[in-house]
């Protein structure tokens, strides 16, 4: 399984914090599973990277972060950390 570590360290994340790391991982790992046909293996460092990756696109597409209120006449914005 990906842990936060390699998030951090190896794929240089910093978008999800590490106590929500794991939610959106098994998440991720899911989606990649499904992808490959149920052939992805989890200690695969590809693997890994596509894991992060759609991690932090679901982290960011369900509004932990970036546009989070829209109106006529502007926006607000959440940072990414």
């Amino acid at each position: 399984m990906t842990d936060f570590n390699f998030y951090l360290n190896d794929f240089s994340g910093y978008t999800i914090p590490e106590d929500e790391f794991g939610y959106y991982a098994a998440r991720a790992f899911e989606q990649v599973s499904a992808f490959t046909l149920g052939r992805a293996e989890e200690d695969d460092e590809t693997t890994k990277a596509a894991v992060c990756a759609i991690a932090e696109i679901l982290y960011e597409t369900e509004g932990r972060c970036g546009l989070s209120s829209e109106s006529a006449d502007g926006y607000s914005r959440k940072p990414c950390k």
